[in-house]
């Protein structure tokens, strides 16, 4: 989801794609630098969790994707089903909490995307870590699910 004010770096999609395809990912965003509404620097985002394992850690505290850098494979969307508006403020956030334990995930090391930092955007407002916090809730539930019910599975075998 590419907002019309953030950027994509020129050769995003050539150096993106071979990633995705030789690491076999069907969700992978990128480190992203943040900008002001001048196209000011402000930081680079250079998170240290980048693989599925720890960026399924990292979802229970934050989410980890700049949803401008995420390139997801179309199985995804038929599988889990899209985005769920019911957290409109964070339906990124959400989805990225569904695909990440099924499918392969990671966060390519490389600065790509320009994500625009506006004083009234979604990403500033307050009503979003109510979101997050109902978000975070459901997804410790099913990550309890998945993994109560491997355990199960290892045990009756």
């Amino acid at each position: 989801m590419l907002d019309g004010d953030d950027i994509w770096k020129k050769d995003k999609l050539e150096k993106q794609i071979p990633y995705i395809i030789k690491n076999d990912l069907y969700l992978c965003g990128t480190w992203y630098a943040e900008i002001d509404e001048n196209h000011n620097f402000i930081k680079s985002v250079k998170t240290k969790w980048r693989t599925k394992n720890k960026i399924i850690l990292r979802l229970f505290r934050w989410n980890p994707f700049s949803c401008p850098s995420v390139i997801i494979n179309k199985k995804c969307f038929e599988i889990i089903g899209g985005f769920d508006y019911k957290s409109p403020l964070a339906c990124d956030y959400e989805m990225w909490t569904r695909i990440t334990p099924l499918f392969n995930t990671e966060i390519m090391p490389e600065i790509l995307t320009e994500y625009r930092v506006l004083a009234n955007s979604t990403s500033r407002n307050k009503n979003i870590y109510k979101e997050h916090l109902y978000i975070m809730y459901k997804y410790f539930i099913s990550m309890l699910f998945i993994h109560t019910k491997t355990l199960f599975n290892s045990i009756l075998k």
